[in-house]
Protein backbone atom coordinates (compact mmCIF):
# COMPACT_ATOMS: atom_id res chain seq x y z
CA UNK A 1 0.00 0.00 0.00
CA UNK A 2 1.46 3.67 -1.07
CA UNK A 3 0.14 6.10 0.52
CA UNK A 4 1.09 10.49 0.33
CA UNK A 5 0.22 12.14 3.77
CA UNK A 6 -1.11 15.87 3.34
CA UNK A 7 -3.79 18.25 4.66
CA UNK A 8 -6.41 20.15 2.75
CA UNK A 9 -9.95 21.32 3.67
CA UNK A 10 -13.05 20.29 1.51
CA UNK A 11 -15.58 23.68 0.80
CA UNK A 12 -18.61 23.07 2.44
CA UNK A 13 -22.00 23.66 1.46
CA UNK A 14 -24.75 23.86 3.89
CA UNK A 15 -28.20 22.44 3.74
CA UNK A 16 -28.52 21.97 7.25
CA UNK A 17 -30.53 25.73 7.86
CA UNK A 18 -30.79 24.98 11.32
CA UNK A 19 -28.00 23.68 13.51
CA UNK A 20 -25.26 23.60 11.03
CA UNK A 21 -21.64 23.33 12.99
CA UNK A 22 -19.58 24.11 10.26
CA UNK A 23 -17.45 21.59 10.31
CA UNK A 24 -14.80 20.15 7.80
CA UNK A 25 -14.14 17.28 6.15
CA UNK A 26 -9.86 16.90 6.68
CA UNK A 27 -7.96 15.09 3.83
CA UNK A 28 -4.99 12.94 5.36
CA UNK A 29 -3.82 10.60 3.44
CA UNK A 30 -3.82 8.58 -0.12
CA UNK A 31 -4.16 4.86 -0.29
CA UNK A 32 -3.55 2.57 -2.97
CA UNK A 33 -4.58 -1.18 -2.52
CA UNK A 34 -2.74 -2.75 -5.24
CA UNK A 35 -5.05 -5.82 -5.71
CA UNK A 36 -3.89 -6.94 -9.21
CA UNK A 37 -7.76 -6.11 -10.42
CA UNK A 38 -10.14 -3.36 -9.70
CA UNK A 39 -13.39 -4.04 -8.80
CA UNK A 40 -16.23 -2.33 -6.82
CA UNK A 41 -16.93 -5.78 -4.46
CA UNK A 42 -14.94 -4.19 -1.78
CA UNK A 43 -16.11 -3.90 2.14
CA UNK A 44 -14.23 -2.97 5.29
CA UNK A 45 -13.57 -5.98 7.98
CA UNK A 46 -11.93 -5.98 11.44
CA UNK A 47 -11.01 -9.74 13.32
CA UNK A 48 -8.35 -10.13 15.72
CA UNK A 49 -7.85 -6.06 16.30
CA UNK A 50 -6.65 -5.56 12.94
CA UNK A 51 -9.01 -4.17 10.18
CA UNK A 52 -9.00 -4.92 6.33
CA UNK A 53 -10.15 -3.45 3.02
CA UNK A 54 -11.41 -6.78 1.68
CA UNK A 55 -11.82 -6.37 -2.31
CA UNK A 56 -13.02 -9.49 -4.96
CA UNK A 57 -13.94 -10.65 -8.33
CA UNK A 58 -15.67 -13.81 -8.80
CA UNK A 59 -15.15 -14.14 -12.68
CA UNK A 60 -11.56 -13.64 -13.74
CA UNK A 61 -9.00 -13.59 -10.62
CA UNK A 62 -11.57 -15.66 -8.91
CA UNK A 63 -10.43 -14.23 -5.69
CA UNK A 64 -10.67 -12.40 -2.41
CA UNK A 65 -7.90 -9.82 -1.72
CA UNK A 66 -8.03 -8.65 1.56
CA UNK A 67 -5.35 -5.79 2.61
CA UNK A 68 -4.08 -4.59 5.86
CA UNK A 69 -5.16 -0.63 6.09
CA UNK A 70 -2.00 -0.10 7.80
CA UNK A 71 0.90 -1.91 6.32
CA UNK A 72 1.81 -3.65 2.57
CA UNK A 73 0.26 -6.94 3.83
CA UNK A 74 -2.35 -8.65 1.59
CA UNK A 75 -3.93 -12.25 1.89
CA UNK A 76 -5.40 -13.52 -1.55
CA UNK A 77 -8.17 -15.82 -1.08
CA UNK A 78 -8.67 -18.45 -3.71
CA UNK A 79 -12.70 -18.83 -5.04
CA UNK A 80 -12.20 -21.48 -7.59
CA UNK A 81 -13.39 -24.18 -5.72
CA UNK A 82 -16.96 -22.95 -5.41
CA UNK A 83 -16.62 -21.10 -8.90
CA UNK A 84 -15.80 -24.67 -10.37
CA UNK A 85 -19.56 -26.03 -9.34
CA UNK A 86 -20.61 -23.58 -11.44
CA UNK A 87 -22.02 -21.00 -8.49
CA UNK A 88 -22.67 -17.56 -9.20
CA UNK A 89 -21.14 -15.79 -6.69
CA UNK A 90 -22.84 -12.60 -5.21
CA UNK A 91 -21.67 -11.38 -1.64
CA UNK A 92 -18.76 -12.73 0.78
CA UNK A 93 -18.02 -12.13 4.44
CA UNK A 94 -14.81 -12.70 6.37
CA UNK A 95 -15.41 -13.59 9.96
CA UNK A 96 -11.61 -14.78 10.15
CA UNK A 97 -8.92 -16.19 7.73
CA UNK A 98 -10.88 -20.00 8.30
CA UNK A 99 -14.23 -18.27 8.27
CA UNK A 100 -15.21 -16.89 4.79
CA UNK A 101 -18.70 -17.41 3.80
CA UNK A 102 -19.54 -16.86 0.27
CA UNK A 103 -23.23 -16.69 -1.27
CA UNK A 104 -24.80 -17.70 -3.99
CA UNK A 105 -27.45 -16.73 -6.33
CA UNK A 106 -30.20 -18.14 -8.14
CA UNK A 107 -30.43 -21.29 -5.40
CA UNK A 108 -29.31 -19.17 -2.16
CA UNK A 109 -26.24 -21.71 -1.36
CA UNK A 110 -23.90 -20.55 1.52
CA UNK A 111 -20.42 -22.01 1.43
CA UNK A 112 -17.97 -21.64 4.33
CA UNK A 113 -14.36 -21.78 3.00
CA UNK A 114 -10.82 -20.88 4.96
CA UNK A 115 -7.84 -18.85 3.43
CA UNK A 116 -7.23 -21.54 1.76
CA UNK A 117 -10.02 -21.29 -0.61
CA UNK A 118 -11.23 -25.03 0.69
CA UNK A 119 -14.95 -25.38 1.31
CA UNK A 120 -15.44 -26.87 4.84
CA UNK A 121 -19.15 -26.52 5.21
CA UNK A 122 -22.01 -25.71 3.07
CA UNK A 123 -25.87 -24.63 3.82
CA UNK A 124 -28.69 -25.24 1.30
CA UNK A 125 -31.53 -22.61 2.24
CA UNK A 126 -33.69 -23.22 -0.56
CA UNK A 127 -36.14 -26.05 1.62
CA UNK A 128 -36.84 -22.89 4.42
CA UNK A 129 -38.29 -21.12 1.31
CA UNK A 130 -42.11 -21.90 -0.28
CA UNK A 131 -42.42 -24.66 -3.03
CA UNK A 132 -41.23 -23.10 -6.29
CA UNK A 133 -38.66 -20.95 -4.70
CA UNK A 134 -40.69 -17.92 -4.36
CA UNK A 135 -38.03 -16.23 -2.60
CA UNK A 136 -34.33 -15.81 -2.52
CA UNK A 137 -30.96 -14.80 -0.79
CA UNK A 138 -29.72 -11.78 -2.07
CA UNK A 139 -26.73 -9.05 -1.42
CA UNK A 140 -27.63 -6.04 0.12
CA UNK A 141 -25.65 -2.56 0.08
CA UNK A 142 -24.23 -4.59 3.03
CA UNK A 143 -23.52 -8.86 2.58
CA UNK A 144 -25.56 -9.39 5.10
CA UNK A 145 -25.20 -9.42 9.42
CA UNK A 146 -23.12 -12.29 10.97
CA UNK A 147 -22.96 -11.77 14.71
CA UNK A 148 -22.25 -14.55 17.04
CA UNK A 149 -23.57 -17.30 14.63
CA UNK A 150 -26.63 -15.28 14.34
CA UNK A 151 -27.15 -14.37 10.26
CA UNK A 152 -29.56 -11.73 8.72
CA UNK A 153 -30.17 -11.66 4.70
CA UNK A 154 -31.65 -9.30 2.19
CA UNK A 155 -34.53 -11.27 1.04
CA UNK A 156 -35.37 -10.78 -3.29
CA UNK A 157 -38.53 -12.04 -4.36
CA UNK A 158 -38.80 -14.86 -7.39
CA UNK A 159 -41.97 -14.61 -8.99
CA UNK A 160 -41.94 -18.68 -9.72
CA UNK A 161 -45.13 -19.29 -7.25
CA UNK A 162 -47.44 -17.01 -8.69
CA UNK A 163 -50.40 -18.65 -9.72
CA UNK A 164 -50.37 -18.27 -13.65
CA UNK A 165 -53.89 -17.81 -13.83
CA UNK A 166 -53.77 -14.69 -12.40
CA UNK A 167 -52.36 -13.72 -15.55
CA UNK A 168 -55.02 -14.68 -18.13
CA UNK A 169 -56.36 -12.21 -19.97
CA UNK A 170 -54.70 -9.05 -18.51
CA UNK A 171 -52.30 -6.56 -20.02
CA UNK A 172 -48.76 -6.19 -19.43
CA UNK A 173 -48.73 -3.25 -17.19
CA UNK A 174 -51.43 -5.10 -15.11
CA UNK A 175 -48.95 -8.28 -14.86
CA UNK A 176 -46.08 -6.09 -14.05
CA UNK A 177 -48.60 -4.89 -11.04
CA UNK A 178 -49.69 -8.19 -9.68
CA UNK A 179 -45.81 -9.19 -9.92
CA UNK A 180 -45.18 -6.10 -7.59
CA UNK A 181 -47.97 -6.60 -5.23
CA UNK A 182 -46.58 -9.99 -4.46
CA UNK A 183 -43.18 -8.96 -4.08
CA UNK A 184 -43.85 -6.14 -1.93
CA UNK A 185 -45.52 -7.65 0.51
CA UNK A 186 -42.90 -10.45 0.92
CA UNK A 187 -40.78 -10.65 4.22
CA UNK A 188 -37.42 -7.98 3.59
CA UNK A 189 -35.11 -10.21 5.85
CA UNK A 190 -34.48 -14.16 6.36
CA UNK A 191 -33.42 -14.20 10.20
CA UNK A 192 -30.59 -17.42 10.90
CA UNK A 193 -30.78 -18.18 14.85
CA UNK A 194 -27.22 -19.94 14.91
CA UNK A 195 -25.96 -20.82 11.31
CA UNK A 196 -23.48 -23.57 12.73
CA UNK A 197 -26.15 -25.30 14.45
CA UNK A 198 -27.45 -28.80 13.10
CA UNK A 199 -30.87 -28.06 12.62
CA UNK A 200 -31.56 -24.30 11.40
CA UNK A 201 -33.73 -22.23 13.10
CA UNK A 202 -35.26 -19.36 10.32
CA UNK A 203 -37.93 -16.86 10.66
CA UNK A 204 -39.41 -14.21 7.96
CA UNK A 205 -39.20 -10.55 9.13
CA UNK A 206 -40.59 -7.22 7.68
CA UNK A 207 -43.02 -7.89 5.28
CA UNK A 208 -44.87 -5.17 2.95
CA UNK A 209 -41.77 -2.85 3.64
CA UNK A 210 -41.56 -1.72 0.22
CA UNK A 211 -45.45 -0.41 0.11
CA UNK A 212 -44.18 2.65 2.59
CA UNK A 213 -42.76 4.44 -0.64
CA UNK A 214 -43.91 2.69 -3.67
CA UNK A 215 -47.43 1.56 -4.91
CA UNK A 216 -48.13 -1.84 -6.63
CA UNK A 217 -48.73 0.02 -9.79
CA UNK A 218 -45.23 1.58 -10.02
CA UNK A 219 -41.73 0.20 -10.68
CA UNK A 220 -38.36 0.78 -7.93
CA UNK A 221 -35.48 -1.58 -8.01
CA UNK A 222 -35.47 -5.01 -6.64
CA UNK A 223 -33.00 -4.29 -4.43
CA UNK A 224 -33.29 -3.98 -0.52
CA UNK A 225 -30.67 -1.78 0.06
CA UNK A 226 -29.86 -2.03 3.71
CA UNK A 227 -26.67 -1.87 5.44
CA UNK A 228 -26.10 -3.89 9.06
CA UNK A 229 -24.71 -2.08 12.21
CA UNK A 230 -25.01 -4.46 15.26
CA UNK A 231 -28.62 -4.36 16.48
CA UNK A 232 -30.16 -1.91 13.93
CA UNK A 233 -29.63 -1.50 10.16
CA UNK A 234 -30.26 1.34 7.87
CA UNK A 235 -32.49 1.42 4.69
CA UNK A 236 -32.83 4.10 1.63
CA UNK A 237 -34.20 3.68 -1.95
CA UNK A 238 -33.54 6.00 -4.65
CA UNK A 239 -37.56 6.49 -4.97
CA UNK A 240 -38.54 7.73 -1.50
CA UNK A 241 -36.51 10.91 0.65
CA UNK A 242 -36.36 9.01 3.80
CA UNK A 243 -33.64 7.24 5.18
CA UNK A 244 -34.68 4.61 8.08
CA UNK A 245 -33.55 3.29 10.86
CA UNK A 246 -34.39 -0.82 11.75
CA UNK A 247 -33.77 -2.27 15.07
CA UNK A 248 -32.80 -6.02 14.03
CA UNK A 249 -34.05 -7.22 17.41
CA UNK A 250 -37.99 -6.45 16.96
CA UNK A 251 -37.79 -5.83 13.43
CA UNK A 252 -39.67 -2.41 13.94
CA UNK A 253 -38.63 0.88 12.39
CA UNK A 254 -37.23 2.47 15.42
CA UNK A 255 -35.95 6.50 13.80
CA UNK A 256 -36.53 7.83 10.29
CA UNK A 257 -35.02 10.84 8.95
CA UNK A 258 -35.89 13.34 5.82
CA UNK A 259 -32.93 13.63 4.03
CA UNK A 260 -32.65 16.99 1.97
CA UNK A 261 -30.34 18.96 -0.11
CA UNK A 262 -29.76 22.32 -1.15
CA UNK A 263 -28.06 21.40 -4.23
CA UNK A 264 -30.52 18.50 -5.59
CA UNK A 265 -33.74 16.38 -4.99
CA UNK A 266 -32.99 13.67 -3.38
CA UNK A 267 -35.38 11.24 -4.46
CA UNK A 268 -36.54 10.12 -7.92
CA UNK A 269 -40.63 9.63 -8.68
CA UNK A 270 -41.39 6.23 -9.55
CA UNK A 271 -42.95 5.45 -13.34
CA UNK A 272 -45.96 3.60 -13.69
CA UNK A 273 -46.04 -0.49 -14.94
CA UNK A 274 -48.19 1.31 -17.71
CA UNK A 275 -45.06 3.64 -18.72
CA UNK A 276 -42.74 0.61 -18.41
CA UNK A 277 -44.22 -1.16 -20.89
CA UNK A 278 -44.74 1.92 -23.94
CA UNK A 279 -40.76 2.48 -22.80
CA UNK A 280 -38.63 0.24 -21.05
CA UNK A 281 -35.88 2.73 -20.90
CA UNK A 282 -38.19 5.19 -18.61
CA UNK A 283 -37.14 3.29 -15.50
CA UNK A 284 -33.52 3.78 -16.24
CA UNK A 285 -33.44 7.32 -17.36
CA UNK A 286 -35.31 8.22 -13.93
CA UNK A 287 -33.04 6.37 -11.83
CA UNK A 288 -29.91 7.45 -13.45
CA UNK A 289 -30.85 11.19 -14.41
CA UNK A 290 -32.54 12.63 -11.17
CA UNK A 291 -30.65 13.43 -7.79
CA UNK A 292 -31.19 10.87 -5.37
CA UNK A 293 -29.53 9.20 -2.07
CA UNK A 294 -27.47 6.48 -2.70
CA UNK A 295 -26.22 5.44 0.60
CA UNK A 296 -26.48 6.09 4.26
CA UNK A 297 -24.53 4.64 7.13
CA UNK A 298 -23.14 4.64 9.77
CA UNK A 299 -20.09 5.42 12.03
CA UNK A 300 -19.79 3.67 15.24
CA UNK A 301 -16.13 5.28 15.95
CA UNK A 302 -17.68 8.79 15.93
CA UNK A 303 -21.65 8.15 16.79
CA UNK A 304 -22.30 9.81 13.26
CA UNK A 305 -24.34 8.82 10.08
CA UNK A 306 -23.11 9.99 6.86
CA UNK A 307 -25.77 10.05 3.50
CA UNK A 308 -24.08 10.03 -0.42
CA UNK A 309 -26.67 12.11 -2.69
CA UNK A 310 -25.76 11.96 -5.75
CA UNK A 311 -26.86 14.96 -7.96
CA UNK A 312 -28.69 15.56 -11.00
CA UNK A 313 -26.53 14.88 -14.12
CA UNK A 314 -24.94 17.89 -15.58
CA UNK A 315 -24.18 16.91 -19.19
CA UNK A 316 -21.07 14.73 -18.79
CA UNK A 317 -20.75 15.66 -14.71
CA UNK A 318 -22.10 13.30 -12.12
CA UNK A 319 -21.70 15.66 -9.12
CA UNK A 320 -22.58 13.79 -5.49
CA UNK A 321 -22.30 15.44 -2.05
CA UNK A 322 -22.12 13.88 1.73
CA UNK A 323 -24.44 15.25 4.12
CA UNK A 324 -23.29 14.33 7.70
CA UNK A 325 -26.03 13.45 10.57
CA UNK A 326 -25.31 13.30 14.38
CA UNK A 327 -26.69 10.05 16.56
CA UNK A 328 -30.07 11.55 16.47
CA UNK A 329 -30.24 12.40 12.80
CA UNK A 330 -30.09 15.71 13.32
CA UNK A 331 -28.45 17.47 9.88
CA UNK A 332 -24.57 18.97 10.60
CA UNK A 333 -22.74 19.60 7.57
CA UNK A 334 -22.85 18.82 3.72
CA UNK A 335 -20.22 18.79 1.87
CA UNK A 336 -20.29 18.49 -2.30
CA UNK A 337 -17.02 16.45 -3.21
CA UNK A 338 -15.07 16.74 -6.51
CA UNK A 339 -16.52 14.31 -8.89
CA UNK A 340 -13.76 15.09 -11.26
CA UNK A 341 -11.40 12.99 -8.33
CA UNK A 342 -14.10 11.17 -6.39
CA UNK A 343 -16.33 8.25 -6.98
CA UNK A 344 -19.43 7.73 -4.89
CA UNK A 345 -18.48 4.85 -2.61
CA UNK A 346 -17.44 5.50 1.48
CA UNK A 347 -16.15 2.77 3.65
CA UNK A 348 -15.66 3.74 7.46
CA UNK A 349 -13.13 2.76 9.04
CA UNK A 350 -11.05 3.45 12.56
CA UNK A 351 -8.95 5.92 11.34
CA UNK A 352 -11.56 8.11 9.27
CA UNK A 353 -13.83 7.60 5.68
CA UNK A 354 -12.10 5.54 2.98
CA UNK A 355 -13.24 7.80 -0.13
CA UNK A 356 -13.18 5.98 -3.71
CA UNK A 357 -10.84 8.04 -6.37
CA UNK A 358 -11.06 7.86 -10.07
CA UNK A 359 -7.63 6.00 -11.35
CA UNK A 360 -5.44 8.24 -13.10
CA UNK A 361 -4.08 6.30 -15.59
CA UNK A 362 -5.37 3.37 -17.51
CA UNK A 363 -3.25 0.63 -16.13
CA UNK A 364 -4.25 1.73 -12.36
CA UNK A 365 -8.09 0.96 -13.95
CA UNK A 366 -7.69 -2.64 -14.13
CA UNK A 367 -4.89 -3.01 -11.21
CA UNK A 368 -5.40 -1.06 -8.37
CA UNK A 369 -8.00 0.06 -5.70
CA UNK A 370 -7.44 3.92 -4.54
CA UNK A 371 -8.95 6.04 -2.11
CA UNK A 372 -8.59 8.86 0.10
CA UNK A 373 -8.76 8.75 4.03
CA UNK A 374 -10.75 11.92 5.12
CA UNK A 375 -11.64 12.61 8.87
CA UNK A 376 -14.61 14.94 9.40
CA UNK A 377 -14.21 17.35 12.23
Amino acid sequence: MRYLIYFSIITVFFSCKEGKVGGELKQLEDLTFDSGFNSEKGQIEKFNNQEYYCVADYSKHKQISLHEIDSDLMVSVPLDSVVQLGEKIIAYEVINLDTIMILTKFNSHLYFINQTGAIWKTIDFSPYFKKGSEYELIRSSTAFHVSNGKLIFSLGYSPNNIDSSLFTNITDAEAWTVYHKFSRAAPSFLLVEDVFADSLEVSFELPHFLNRYVADNEMSESDRLFNFYGNFATFISPFTDTAYIINTETFEIDDWVKVASDNTQTSTIPITTQEHVDDGYALYMVYFIGGRIVSFQYDKYRDLFYCIVKHAQKESAEPWSIIVYNADLECLDEFIMDDTKYAPRLFITEAGLLISRLNESDADNFQKNTFTLFNYE
